[in-house]
Order: structure tokens, then sequence, then C-alpha cells
């Protein structure tokens, strides 16, 4: 009886069900990327978070590769691994996609503690050895300045 309420005024205002409301098929619609990332970016741990810039900007290559409309229990370790290729394909720095899959691990974890999966296929993908790649490091002036320092004395 209550479920039945709350599906009514859900209708009557015009907004969206919530999963845990559309158990009946018609209603009930498959989890797509966009509406994870909706869910992912909404969730308390993420929405507070000093990370949250990132992850927009990681879930920006995702949709763009998979598309808005990607069913999420699609996404399994040879669909994460493949996309790790595409982006290195792209240009994209290893740290970048490293960056990226971490995200995804992120939202498929928030997922599956809102129930709406049953696991997080991401966590058993490695990430990419960066090992081998050189990394670009900036000195500051005062480093800069010790640097000329030691120079000029000879140490």
């Amino acid at each position: 009886m209550t479920r039945e309420i709350c599906l009514k005024m859900f209708r009557n205002q015009g907004w969206e069900i919530p999963l845990t409301l559309a158990e009946d098929p018609d209603i009930r619609q498959e989890l797509t990327l966009w509406k994870a990332l909706e869910l992912f970016l909404k969730y308390p741990e993420v929405r507070k978070s000093a990370k949250r810039d990132r992850y927009q900007q990681c879930l920006i290559h995702l949709v763009e590769t998979f598309g808005k409309d990607y069913p999420n229990k699609s996404s399994w370790i040879p669909e994460i691994k493949q996309y790790q290729m595409e982006r290195l394909n792209d240009g994209a720095a290893l740290a970048t996609v490293n960056r990226e899959k971490s995200t995804l691990s992120k939202m498929l974890q928030v997922l599956t503690e809102l129930r709406h999966l049953e696991n997080n296929p991401a966590c058993l993908v490695k990430n990419l050895s960066e090992s081998s790649g050189e990394r670009q490091v900036y000195l500051g002036h005062q480093d800069f300045c010790g640097l000329e320092r030691s120079y000029d004395t000879g140490l």
C-alpha cells in the first residue's frame, strides 16, 4: 500500500521513479551510464569529496567512449581493458587512464553499495604500469635558487 502511494505521488509530480520503488518491469529501467554517474555524483561521500572535480573530468571520457545509454551491467573486465587500450591509442597518458579506471571503479563501488550492481569488475582490472613512463617535473623558484647556490659554491 505504501509503495503504491509513493508511486502515485512520484507520477503526479512528474518525478523520476527511483529504482528502489520500481519493481514492475514497465517502470524499472536498466541502469545506464548516465543515470549511474548521476547517482555517483550525488552520493554523500562523493558529493563532499575534494576529488569531485577530478571524478567529473574522468566521467566525461567514460561517457564519450561508452555513451550515455550504455547499460552499466555490460561493464566487465574485457570492456574495461578495451577502454584502457582505446584511451592509450587516443594519446592519453598512462596516469590519466589509471585515474579514469579508478573513477570507474569508485562509481561501480557506489552502485554496489546502493544495491544496483552485485559486484565491481573494475577492481579486478590492474592499473597500467607507469614505471617505464617518464614524468615531467617542475622546480619551484626556491628550489631553483638552491641549485644555483650549490653550483656557485661548488657543492
